[in-house]
């Protein structure tokens, strides 16, 4: 089972996911990470929160989902799927971004939840309006989508204004703007999107480029 022939699944990675773990300079980079998995788990073990409280239960899921990312990053870090592991960050990043901005204000709560059934109902909107999409579905949930579509719609009458999906980079500048402009911004060019960043990790160059 070489890399050659079964790449990121070769008993190979075994030897080089230790050597990461063990050998300079990354040994000093996991231990440290390994360190702040753990504070993490401190943190979640002694937190509780009322199911009533919305604002303070959405940032305890958040951080529980954050803090998962930071280890399905290390995991794919330590095996070498760097490009990877920083697409996963950029997921956390994000997570934390929305910690940031429900801290201060309960309110933003009520955002998450408008962006949600916006997106319900523009899903359900994309599958109605492509007939060679609609084909596929029986009626049951052409129904259901329909559904969805009439009771976002109801929703919006109901407050008398539009829902809107949440733009991550205008509340990141308002609440966490370093986090933004220094992480996010990064993982996004090299980890998440397809550039010649990301591309970079995958050739070879010679001496001329």
């Amino acid at each position: 089972m070489s890399f050659e022939v079964d790449g990121f699944f070769s008993r190979d990675l075994e030897l080089f996911q230790r050597a990461v773990r063990t050998t300079a300079p990354t040994k000093a980079w996991f231990d440290y990470a390994l360190d702040l998995n753990r504070i993490g788990f401190d943190l979640l073990r002694n937190a509780t929160t009322a199911r009533s409280e919305n604002t303070a239960f959405a940032i305890h899921g958040l951080f529980v989902r954050v803090h998962q990312s930071f280890q399905s990053a290390l995991l794919l870090a330590e095996r070498g799927l760097v490009g990877d592991a920083r697409a996963v960050l950029r997921s956390g990043v994000e997570g934390t971004i929305a910690i940031y901005a429900l801290h201060p204000d309960a309110t933003f709560i009520d955002r998450l939840i408008e962006a949600h059934h916006y997106n319900q109902r523009k899903a359900a909107r994309v599958l109605l309006d492509d007939p060679a999409y609609l084909a596929a579905y029986k009626a049951g949930d052409v129904a259901a989508m329909k559904a969805v579509v009439s009771s976002v719609d109801a929703m919006e009458k109901t407050k008398g204004a539009k829902f809107r999906d949440i733009n991550w980079a205008d509340v990141a500048l308002k609440c966490c703007a370093d986090l933004y402009q220094l992480m996010y911004r990064s993982l996004s060019s090299d980890g998440t999107h397809t550039t010649l960043n990301t591309l970079d990790r995958y050739v070879l160059a010679d001496a001329k480029g």
